[in-house]
């Protein structure tokens, strides 16, 4: 494997990495009884306002869920284990 594939795959991993840690937080902060955003409403960045509005939302399934389940299944196809192809 040559240098610049190891490089896109361990910054693919890190991509997927902290993708699922902000989905992970914002699904928890989704279902919170009293979430407490990292940025706050009175900060230049709204969390509060993005993840409360109608967009959040679609068919009934939170899109911070949506996206957790995204990055579980995305990073195992990104380790390392992964990057090891027998065929071309």
């Amino acid at each position: 494997m040559n240098r610049t594939a190891t490089r896109f795959g361990v910054a693919a991993t890190v991509a997927n990495a902290v993708g699922l840690a902000l989905a992970v937080y914002l699904t928890v902060e989704h279902y919170s009884a009293s979430p407490s955003y990292l940025c706050p409403a009175t900060s230049v960045l709204n969390c509060q306002k993005v993840t409360e509005s109608s967009y959040a939302v679609v068919f009934g399934v939170p899109v911070a869920l949506a996206g957790l389940v995204y990055f579980v299944a995305s990073i195992p196809l990104h380790l390392p284990a992964a990057w090891r192809s027998t065929s071309v």
